[in-house]
């Protein structure tokens, strides 16, 4: 999956750069704002490719049953991040309209530093294994209604890492 998704933005992100003077062209006629918005969409590329792995990182941790936390990730990558990054870039650093851009990469390599944290550190992927496995054996199937969280109840500490 995150293969396909680095592709697919790669792809879309190449589109972008290429015909960046079209699409600002779509946006606005006027030829001074131009320059800006095509600089807006070198950076917008980037968002797409790391931005892009994150949403794959939030699939799995939802997937996993913890939607609070992938919550709290956005909240904190976005408001406490992204936020204050875009103002110190846009107006303590004078990039302009460039440096909300550069706010909302900061909140992006944010978010996937904290998922890809949540991921590595704090699952034990061996142990969920084992448990999905021994459901499946049981059961024959696994319930659409079950999450990952619920297979784990058990020992939760084991597989969550106490979270």
């Amino acid at each position: 999956m995150v293969l396909y998704n680095f592709i697919l933005n790669g792809i879309i992100s190449l589109a972008i750069i290429a015909n960046k003077e079209a699409l600002a062209s779509v946006y606005t006629s006027e030829e001074s704002i131009i320059p800006l918005v095509t600089d807006g969409y070198v950076v917008m590329a980037l968002i797409l490719m790391i931005h892009g792995l994150a949403m794959v990182q939030a699939g799995a941790i939802r997937g996993l049953g913890m939607l609070h936390l992938a919550t709290w990730i956005v909240l904190i990558a976005f408001y406490f991040v992204a936020l204050p990054a875009a103002y110190l870039f846009t107006f303590t650093m004078r990039m302009g309209m460039v440096g909300l851009w550069w706010g909302v990469v900061a909140g992006s390599i944010a978010e996937v530093a904290l998922y890809l944290a949540i991921l590595y550190f704090h699952c034990n992927w061996k142990e969920l294994s084992i448990t999905i496995s021994e459901q499946l054996k049981i059961t024959g199937t696994l319930s659409p209604n079950i999450s990952m969280l619920s297979l784990s109840r058990k020992s939760s500490s084991k597989l969550w890492g106490g979270l």
